[in-house]
């Protein structure tokens, strides 16, 4: 019986010969134009993971520059609310003394803050200042920048005014600063704003302006704007700060508030 194959190339190798031995498969490579856009395409990768890369990083200082200036600001705002708890009210007004960007008053602070060891008492002249300086002094080509200060006039200075020298205002305090009786010390940096709106009344209405002839305001209400350290070095010049219109200004900077009843004299 003859058998038959439906499958051609088992017929030939069934009759043997070289046209009976199946091809060898070939392995083909890449061309050069694959090779061209593999390389591209990785290129692209690479520089698009390099672009998310770098904008993570640059927002994350710019973040970190933001909360340094604001814990400046809130360390600030503790200061002073931790001094006016303190203060020592009195219908004297010329030792209270309060403008656009300035205040000073009398405070009970321990003596153990007080860096000079003559003093013995506790009350003590305190005042904030915005102010238009260097940071770092020694530094010639840093630029000035807005910054709020702490001025200190320990107890022993501050009670001989107030005994052989009463006529004298406690906004002198800040004629003096870095003395042996007055300190200043900087608390926050990149400040756009500081401001103290006086109130005559126990319900938050028009701001009055203050007087030393007037008695005591009956509430204290501090604004502090400040600024990242990427914005402030954008302005150069004192009117570039203290412009309030600017938008570079308004939309980066942030405002904290603190409201103050002094304790009645």
């Amino acid at each position: 019986m003859k058998v038959t194959s439906h499958f051609p190339y088992l017929r030939r190798r069934e009759v043997g010969g070289s046209r009976g031995t199946l091809p060898k498969p070939t392995r083909a490579a890449f061309s050069l134009i694959e090779l061209l856009v593999a390389t591209t395409v990785f290129s692209l990768l690479c520089v698009l993971m390099f672009s998310i890369v770098s904008s993570s990083t640059g927002l994350w200082r710019t973040q970190e520059a933001q909360e340094e200036s604001f814990r400046e600001a809130r360390a600030a705002l503790n200061f002073l609310s931790r001094d006016l708890a303190n203060a020592m009210v009195t219908t004297n007004a010329q030792w209270f003394y309060a403008s656009s960007n300035r205040i000073a008053f009398l405070t009970s602070l321990p003596p153990s803050s007080q860096s000079d060891g003559r003093d013995r008492g506790d009350l003590c002249a305190v005042g904030y200042s915005l102010e238009w300086a260097k940071v770092d002094p020694d530094d010639a080509s840093e630029i000035p920048r807005l910054a709020l200060y702490r001025y200190v006039r320990f107890s022993v200075p501050t009670h001989r005014s107030l005994i052989m020298n009463s006529a004298v205002s406690i906004e002198q305090i800040f004629e003096a600063p870095d003395s042996t009786d007055t300190v200043r010390e900087l608390l926050a940096r990149n400040m756009s704003r500081f401001s103290c709106d006086l109130y005559s009344t126990n319900s938050l209405g028009e701001p009055v302006p203050f007087a030393p002839a007037e008695v005591m305001p009956k509430i204290l209400q501090f604004s502090m704007s400040v600024l990242n350290d990427g914005t402030a070095s954008k302005l150069t010049s004192r009117a570039q700060w203290e412009d309030a219109s600017s938008p570079l200004i308004l939309q980066n900077e942030r405002t904290f508030t603190l409201r103050v009843r002094p304790a009645k004299p």
